[in-house]
Parts: C-alpha cells; structure tokens; sequence
C-alpha cells in the first residue's frame, strides 16, 4: 500500500512541476498575448502595435488595427488554456469574455515575445 502511494505521490508532483515548468516560461509570452488584447479592448493601439513583431508592424499599421477591432466589444477577461513552447517560440490559444458574456477564441503565435500572428474571432459585436 505504501508503494502505491509513492507512486501516486510521486506522479502528482512531477505533473505538478511540469505545470510550473510551463507557467513560468510562458510568462511573458501570456502577458504579451494577454496585453495586446487588453490594449485593443481599451482602444489603445499604440500599445498593441508595439506589441507586434516588426515585420508583422510593416504590414500592420495601427490604423489597420483600429478598423480591426471597430465596432467590437472590449474584453475583460482572457485566458489560455492551451500553451506550447519550443525554444524561442510560443503558442497560445484559449478564450476572451466580454462583460456581457459573449466569448471568442483567440490564438496567438510569438517569437521571442513578439506577437507574429494573432487571431480573434469571431469579434464579439458592441451592444
């Protein structure tokens, strides 16, 4: 009973630590992904420009990305629930909800923290 135990023991923490393996090397790259969309939310894009990888701001201007998101509800809330790293490059996908309840899917793919590819869809439309 007791090899059991420390088996089970043994297996909670190793995915304990993987989980914590993960949450801190996709730090920056969730607080990227997260503030761009609070940036757009609050209608700064500025900020969320700056956020973009450069040659992804070559082809994206910040007028671009108000007509984008015109006409679209802020988000309050976003979280990722699925993450992948490989060396410099990070992967997020997971949800934004608006005060109103209404939900899209976002997906973001960074470079050294830098947002190379973004997707939020569908918009969820100001009442």
């Amino acid at each position: 009973m007791k090899i059991l135990r420390n088996i089970i023991l043994g297996l909670v923490a190793l995915v304990g630590l993987t989980l914590a393996i993960v949450m801190f090397f996709s730090a920056g790259a969730r607080e990227h992904a997260r503030g761009f969309v609070e940036d757009v939310s609050a209608g700064d894009f500025a900020s969320a420009h700056a956020r973009l990888h450069p040659q992804l701001q070559q082809l994206t201007s910040e007028e671009e990305l108000q007509q984008m998101f015109e006409g679209s509800e802020p988000y309050a809330e976003v979280s990722f629930s699925s993450i992948s790293i490989e060396n410099s490059r990070a992967e997020l996908s997971g949800t934004a909800s608006t005060i109103s309840n209404c939900s899209s899917e976002v997906r973001f793919v960074l470079l050294d923290d830098q947002i190379t590819m973004f997707d939020i869809t569908p918009l969820c439309p100001a009442p």
